[in-house]
């Protein structure tokens, strides 16, 4: 006896994210760098999973920006 059981299809949104850098360097040896991810800081999932007893998802990640010093010589 086989028993198959259909579960409703769950979807998450599309989303959009959107990266920016900007670079600065003020002396020839010197620069910083500013790297942001998620710009606007959309709410995203990476992965959707649903069962009829425990139906979850998970996160994209939230805005994050990163200052880079760099120095050459």
């Amino acid at each position: 006896i086989y028993v198959t059981s259909v579960a409703p299809l769950v979807t998450a949104p599309g989303y959009w994210t959107h990266r920016a850098m900007i670079s600065y360097a003020p002396m020839e040896n010197f620069s910083l760098q500013l790297n942001v991810t998620n710009l606007f800081d959309k709410l995203y999932y990476t992965r959707v999973r649903f069962n009829a007893t425990s139906p979850w998802t998970v996160p994209g990640d939230r805005r994050q920006a990163t200052l880079s010093a760099n120095y050459s010589f």
